[in-house]
């Protein structure tokens, strides 16, 4: 059931019980549409949320993303309203709520600059069953942006108890070294963001290999470049990390390039 917005009584706002996916609006498409669609049915049987017929929420996707040129749609997914206290049960209608807005306008110029990252002070909490998941309870990454916007840069590099590499704030972090780019595999905490997937199944096409693996935080401070990507950005490099600074963008170049060809 497709909603305005979520009553006070609902789970989304009572318990942060639902998920989200943010996708990319260019000129009136839905960009990475098969990958968000494999977020939304993945999502939904991990919580064990009933959602409509998936061509049904296309269709009503397409509606609203249409007279768009570019900008950002954001459908969030809640368990709906009913259960008691944190039991799902008698919650069965699940509802959906649309909100489309701009494109951030400084992305373009993050693409061809860089952006600025440091070392977040907090690792980042194992998310146990919903690890992967972009579940509504964003509350870690509040505090993250806080600090961010504290510290005067774009982005936080987070990892996890381990001190594995894991994430950014807002956004998938990977590095090279030579030819090889280096995923961190988030065992343990962080999102799978849909660019960074279509970065995997696609990267077999570009001059370089790709390695999935836990990598500790130490291994990120090498890097000759890093890249930073989620659905709305796509692609963009860094141009320094704490007292680094970094000028050879080869990867995110071909990855920016690729994502509009392939």
């Amino acid at each position: 059931m497709f909603v305005d917005s979520v009553g006070l009584r609902d789970r989304a706002l009572q318990y942060g019980d639902g998920f989200f996916t943010t996708i990319l609006v260019e000129k009136g498409q839905l960009c990475l549409w098969h990958y968000h669609q494999a977020r939304l049915v993945s999502h939904a049987q991990a919580l064990g949320i009933s959602l409509p017929d998936i061509e049904q929420i296309k269709t009503e996707l397409d509606v609203r993303a249409n007279e768009c040129s570019r900008g950002v749609l954001k459908l969030l997914v809640s368990r709906g309203e009913g259960g008691r206290a944190y039991s799902p049960t008698g919650a069965n209608e699940p509802a959906l709520a649309v909100y489309l807005s701009d494109y951030p306008s400084h992305y373009q110029q993050l693409q061809s600059t860089g952006l600025r990252l440091a070392d977040s002070e907090q690792p980042l909490a194992s998310g146990g069953q919903v690890t992967g998941l972009k579940t509504l309870n964003r509350l870690e990454q509040v505090l993250l942006r806080r600090d961010a916007e504290r510290l005067d840069v774009d982005e936080l590099v987070c990892t996890d108890i381990r001190g594995n590499l894991v994430e950014g704030v807002s956004a998938n972090i990977c590095f090279r070294k030579g030819n090889t780019l280096y995923v961190p595999a988030l065992s343990f905490a962080g999102i799978k963001g849909v660019q960074r997937q279509w970065m995997i199944d696609n990267v077999k096409a570009s001059p370089f290999r790709l390695v999935i693996d836990e990598f500790p935080i130490a291994q990120l401070r090498e890097a000759e470049e890093i890249i930073v990507s989620n659905a709305i950005l796509q692609f963009a490099p860094v141009k320094s990390y704490n007292q680094r600074h970094y000028d050879d963008f080869s990867a995110t170049q071909w990855l920016l390039s690729a994502v509009n060809t392939l």
